[in-house]
């Protein structure tokens, strides 16, 4: 058996964000890193998968069914109520374009979350719950919920505890880590998938796909895999750009945390985003297709078996640029008919990622959502009659 000669290459990145250089005057720090070729990758520590964990979450109450007085009186109330909570520092007023919501504010929490709630349906006839709450339960620390209640009781009323027993889902974003892995060294498959986007940053003089979305923008769910870290340099630098030059204790933590990036273990981040759930009741969620069964993954950096040898160095290198440019179906077509097409599917099937192991996360992800303590044992058996 034939073995290919690789010839290693060097390039330069730019590790330090030029607008946090600017901002403190600093020289560009220079890595030089090694290109190694794709047979010669090789990972001996096994990834780590975590939990689920529910990274956004919106749900309504159906308010406008109750039996109150006239509506206009009740939202003068409410109006006062919330009025008086954002003048006692408990709440915060939201300005939101185009909101479909008479009243909207933001909970103060002790953790520093801040959950969005809408109330006062513009459209009754279409809107048929009248309360919106939508959250960020990965950020929720001990004592928030009990101010959450707190608040919602002062200015819903003492009828808010029985609202809380029929909660319909708005959207729901639910995300699973894997910590040990490179994105670059991911081929990733999404099953069922009929359109897909993809968002790549040019880093250098080589180009580094950092996110893949599957779905479109009209799309009731759209699911997601990228770099968790390249996303915190982003989310670092925005906030550097932010903050400015003015407070400069507060900039170089800012900078601190964005070199510790490149430090930290790399991690993939695999969401599925529930965008439109439709009033979905919770007693029905675990009902639905786990979505995270649809991920597949090439794993182009484990130790693997002599599978797909007898694809040449050209054909390694075209079925991967044509995979992240087209997917997987697109990719091995191509081969079809051809004397490597054989290699191409040994060369794939020897390297799916053993780590991924998808059956359990969707009833894990419910079981979180009972776990965070938010809605009674009722909510979970109420199905919308």
């Amino acid at each position: 058996m034939s073995q290919n000669h690789h010839s290693t290459k060097s390039f330069t990145l730019d590790k330090t964000a030029d607008a946090a250089s600017r901002a403190q005057d600093i020289p560009a720090q220079k890595t030089t890193f090694k290109l190694m070729p794709v047979a010669d990758l090789k990972r001996t520590k096994v990834p780590t998968v975590m939990a689920p964990v529910i990274d956004r979450l919106a749900f309504i109450l159906p308010w406008n069914h109750m039996n109150y007085e006239d509506s206009a009186d009740r939202l003068l109330r409410m109006h006062s109520r919330v009025e008086t909570e954002i003048n006692s520092g408990l709440c915060e007023k939201a300005f939101l374009t185009g909101s479909r919501y008479r009243i909207n504010f933001r909970i103060m929490l002790p953790s520093g979350a801040t959950p969005l709630v809408q109330i006062g349906a513009r459209d009754p006839s279409v809107q048929h719950c009248g309360i919106r709450v939508e959250l960020n339960p990965a950020m929720l620390k001990s004592g928030d919920l009990k101010q959450f209640r707190s608040s919602m009781r002062r200015i819903v009323g003492d009828v808010f505890p029985r609202l809380m027993r029929s909660p319909l889902l708005n959207r729901i974003d639910i995300a699973v880590e894997v910590c040990g892995v490179e994105y670059g060294d991911l081929l990733v498959h999404y099953k069922r998938a009929r359109r897909f986007t993809m968002f790549g940053k040019q880093i250098g003089n080589d180009a580094r796909l950092e996110t893949i979305n599957f779905g479109s923008v009209t799309s009731d769910y759209v699911a997601a895999a990228y770099d968790k870290r390249q996303e915190q340099r982003h989310a670092a630098i925005e906030e550097i750009l932010r903050v400015g030059i003015g407070s400069e204790p507060l900039t170089s933590n800012l900078i601190r945390q964005y070199h510790r990036t490149f430090k930290d273990e790399p991690r993939l981040r695999v969401e599925v985003r529930g965008k439109k759930m439709r009033g979905l009741p919770l007693a029905d969620l675990e009902t639905m297709p786990n979505r995270f069964s649809w991920f597949e993954f090439v794993d182009l950096a484990a130790r693997q078996d002599s599978g797909g040898a007898g694809l040449s160095e050209l054909g390694r290198k075209s079925l991967i640029a044509m995979w992240r440019q087209n997917g997987a179906t697109a990719a091995l077509d191509a081969f079809k008919h051809t004397p490597e097409a054989r290699a191409a599917h040994a060369f794939v099937r020897a390297r799916k990622a053993t780590w991924w192991n998808p059956e359990p996360m969707w009833r894990d992800a419910c079981t979180a959502i009972r776990d965070l303590g938010l809605f009674p044992a009722e909510a979970f058996h109420y199905t919308g009659a």
